[in-house]
């Protein structure tokens, strides 16, 4: 038996089942980014009493020698030794959240939305709409007033999914021959939009949901979109990805003896899905956005996996790449989604009196030798930007392009990517204040950011190689689309930026790092979540779903895998230049 503290729940194991997975039969959820591989090395627990077995070389790359022997183990690798005594462990309590978080507001983002469609109130009186985007990390969903023609309720949580790792392929992985699997994380997913849906409903006081929910429409990556309808994912283990479920469908789950129908948006082709649909059709059809068919745009989705689509002649092109979990915090050492106490920039305050009161101050050295240790955020010559203000708690992703952008030109890194070390920033030009900051870790060189009695919070060498095959795979990418396509960057007219993290970045962060296209000021724009506004939309017009099928069929959609140079150029993109 195993005994999770703090919270003091018990569960029977089975044999040879580790931690991890019996924590989440138990109900309690651990942080792991890599589909419980041992790679990422958030899933941190501490073995209080009972027996286990032996350190793995996972294990010993992730802790100090004295973590190691005061029990800390991960929890994709340690077993209990022996079923019949119990194993007593300890869960850190910011890795272990049983509770969804749900936030149900009316945001501005939604209640500024213009339309240009007469009232579509039904005449049977079903008055609302509700529509949904189901990301690999976060989901989110609007309750749509039809007669008002505005938002009545927004909702925003985690995908519930991350338990089975933090990218698509680590969950395809784990349900492969596995058929329970499969089914469990399709019911996982179910469940989590069904939840959504009630609180919605409740949060506008609607009971009758049949008698007031016009339609639910359901737009998200491809993967998600074959959890959510059942369909196997085995199709996304290998070239070509030629999926069966393109064309979307209708299905019915029940909520509290209620029957409401979901309508899930077509998909496009392999892993470009129905979100995709979702951005291209509200870049047609609201008013926003003076969308004209002669126009060349280049609209980018960046999460785990980077969606890009262009506009040439009328006709819309699109393709993906993999661009992994570091844009969104998940497989960064100290990496948090954008809430309260994540880092979302970093800037030097920008006059030299904070740069002369670093210099004078006591040498690194000697405060080492106090105990105190010097950190980014301690430092007058810089300021660290927290969502929510206080001290951080981690870093998002767009707080981390900011800080890699700022690490580069403070001369604290090479372009290649390599963390100098202390005499070596110094040599290069870096305020030996600010170098002090570098330390060496377990892997190589890192920077502290911030040091308390609860946490340490780094930008390691492992951190920025995560940053740089991400930007690598979407700068990549965009080259791959626009040479296909043949249009040159001076060609674009504008540059769509989709979903949260595009709303928040720094386009001169971006540029620094090589991330986007270097356009003229004012034609990159941030949208917001057009998945889930493109799906709204679609309700507003009562769209059918043989008339999206349609709509997804005139889109053209390129193989980046089939491209010869894609190898060479992601390897050049690999560099911050």
């Amino acid at each position: 038996m195993i005994l999770f503290q703090p919270n003091g729940k018990s569960y029977i194991n089975g044999e040879k089942e580790t931690i991890m997975e019996s924590a989440r039969k138990a109900g309690i959820s651990i942080e792991n980014s890599c589909g419980a591989t041992g790679l990422c090395g958030k899933c941190k627990i501490q073995v209080v009493v009972g027996e286990t077995n032996p350190v793995t070389e996972e294990e010993k790359q992730v802790f100090s020698k004295e973590e190691l022997d005061n029990g800390w183990r991960l929890a994709c690798q340690c077993i209990p030794k022996n079923l019949f005594q119990t194993l007593e462990v300890y869960v850190p309590e910011k890795k272990s959240t049983e509770k969804i978080r749900w936030a149900v507001s009316a945001g501005e983002d939604w209640e500024t939305i213009e339309w240009k469609f007469p009232d579509l109130q039904k005449e049977d009186g079903k008055k609302y709409g509700i529509a949904v985007d189901i990301g690999t990390t976060n989901i989110e969903a609007v309750l749509w007033d039809f007669e008002k023609g505005s938002c009545k309720g927004y909702v925003d949580s985690e995908n519930e999914q991350k338990k089975y790792g933090m990218d698509v392929i680590s969950r395809i992985t784990y349900t492969i021959g596995k058929k329970d699997s499969f089914h469990e994380l399709c019911e996982c997913l179910q469940e989590q939009v069904a939840k959504l849906i009630k609180v919605l409903c409740a949060h506008a006081k609607i009971e009758d949901i049949e008698d007031k929910i016009a339609g639910i429409d359901i737009v998200g990556n491809s993967v998600m979109m074959h959890f959510l309808a059942e369909q196997s994912v085995e199709v996304f283990q290998k070239a070509p990805y030629e999926i069966v479920f393109r064309g979307g469908c209708r299905i019915e789950k029940k909520m509290d003896e209620k029957i409401a129908p979901w309508m899930l948006v077509p998909n496009i082709e392999s892993f470009v899905g129905a979100d995709t649909l979702g951005v291209l059709y509200y870049l047609e059809n609201t008013s926003k956005i003076k969308y004209r068919k002669e126009e060349t745009y280049l609209a980018i989705d960046i999460g785990t996996n980077g969606e890009l689509a262009l506009q040439k002649n009328g006709k819309w092109y699109v393709c993906s790449t993999a661009a992994g979990p570091a844009f969104e915090g998940a497989s960064i050492s100290c990496g948090m989604r954008a809430g309260i106490g994540a880092i979302k920039g970093i800037k030097n305050r920008g006059d030299k009196a904070g740069d002369a009161r670093c210099e004078k101050k006591e040498s690194f050295h000697r405060k080492e030798t106090r105990g105190r240790k010097n950190t980014l955020w301690e430092l007058e010559s810089v300021e660290v930007s927290v969502i929510g203000g206080g001290e951080p708690a981690g870093i998002c992703g767009s707080g981390l392009i900011e800080l890699i952008a700022w690490v580069l030109d403070s001369k604290l890194a090479e372009e290649s990517g390599y963390i100098y070390t202390r005499e070596e920033a110094i040599r290069n030009g870096c305020n030996p204040c600010v170098a002090a900051c570098i330390e060496e870790g377990q892997q190589g060189n890192q920077i502290r950011l911030f040091e308390s009695k609860e946490q340490s919070l780094y930008l390691t060498q492992k951190d920025i190689r995560e940053v740089q095959v991400a930007k690598a795979a979407i700068a990549t990418g965009i080259q791959c689309l626009l040479e296909n396509c043949q249009v040159k960057e001076e060609e674009i007219s504008s540059l769509y930026l989709a979903g949260a993290f595009g709303s928040y970045l720094s386009i001169e962060a971006a540029n620094r790092i090589g991330l986007l296209p270097k356009l003229q000021q004012g034609k990159i724009q941030p949208i917001g979540n057009a998945s889930l506004k493109g799906a709204v939309l679609m309700l507003a017009k009562n769209e059918t779903l043989a008339e999206l099928e349609k709509y997804g069929k005139e889109v053209r959609h390129i193989s980046l895998v089939e491209n010869p140079d894609f190898q060479n150029r992601y390897l050049s993109n690999m560099l911050f230049k």
